[in-house]
C-alpha cells in the first residue's frame, strides 16, 4: 500500500522564521 503511494506535491518546508534564533551561545555583557 505505501509502496504504491506517490509523494504529495503540496507538502513543503515552511519559509524560514526570522524571529527564531539560530545562535544560542551565551554572550558576555560588556559593562
Amino acid at each position: 500500500k505505501w509502496i504504491d503511494a506517490s509523494p504529495n506535491d503540496e507538502l513543503h518546508l515552511p519559509a524560514p522564521n526570522l524571529f527564531i534564533p539560530t545562535d544560542l551561545a551565551i554572550k558576555e555583557v560588556q559593562q
